[in-house]
């Protein structure tokens, strides 16, 4: 079985645009699937986490998606990544490390 990471943007100022932002991981996944993939979506799985652990750095966060990433074999990338930091540094990876990169933009 293969695994594919679903990067996008997560952060936002508003909570109703941090749930958009998982909404749209979450169809990004959705079709990662269908396309015959295991999804990795750091968005579904510790969405929300931040306001029950405020004290948790970006940095962990950042380093834990790097993580799951580099086990991965495919980036979907959500749109809007080049406004996200946390996207960009996983683009940024998977260009380093060659890894087939799937951009979706709907």
């Amino acid at each position: 079985m293969k695994l594919a990471y679903i990067a996008g943007p997560y952060r936002a100022k508003e909570w109703i645009d941090v749930k958009q932002n998982i909404l749209n991981a979450e169809r990004v996944a959705i079709v990662a699937l269908n396309d015959g993939y295991m999804p990795v979506c750091p968005h579904l799985v510790t969405g929300g986490f931040e306001h029950h652990c405020p004290e948790v750095s970006d940095r962990f966060w950042l380093d834990g998606t790097l993580l799951l990433l580099s086990k991965c074999d495919v980036i979907y990338i959500c749109k809007g990544w080049k406004e996200s930091e946390g996207s960009r540094l996983e683009y940024g990876w998977a260009i380093n490390n060659n890894m087939p990169i799937i951009y979706m933009d709907k």
